[in-house]
């Protein structure tokens, strides 16, 4: 978890500080929900996305004097794979659960992986 959540963050932002110092860029990561409110069997992803939240924040302080910003996107509950995985739900507990979600979103339902990024 730790590698592809929180690994290629650190990564990634590290490859990209050169370029963004000469366009005063921006550095975007995604992290979730559940890394401010855990969740039953998501304990391995809720610290690897805390983890992102606070290397966001650094970054942030230490880059910039660079103009280079540095946020993270917290999506709540996104209806992945995984979303039904980590649950360990039956179907109707599962909906049931989607249910009780919906009403928590302005939108009225939990999040596709759309919402989040483009296909």
């Amino acid at each position: 978890m730790f590698d592809v959540n929180l690994n290629a963050v650190i990564l990634l932002t590290q490859l990209a500080v050169k370029h963004l110092a000469k366009t005063n860029g921006n550095i975007i990561s995604i992290s979730s929900v559940g890394a401010i409110k855990p969740g039953i069997g998501i304990s391995p992803v809720s610290m690897s996305k805390c983890a992102i939240n606070m290397f966001t924040k650094c970054m942030a302080v230490k880059l910039a004097p660079k103009k280079i910003r540095v946020n993270a996107v917290c999506p709540g509950a996104i209806h992945t794979p995984s979303f039904k995985t980590l649950s360990n739900m039956t179907r109707d507990e599962l909906k049931a659960f989607k249910q009780r979600l919906a009403v928590k979103y302005p939108i009225g339902r939990i999040g596709e992986p759309s919402d989040v990024a483009m296909p």
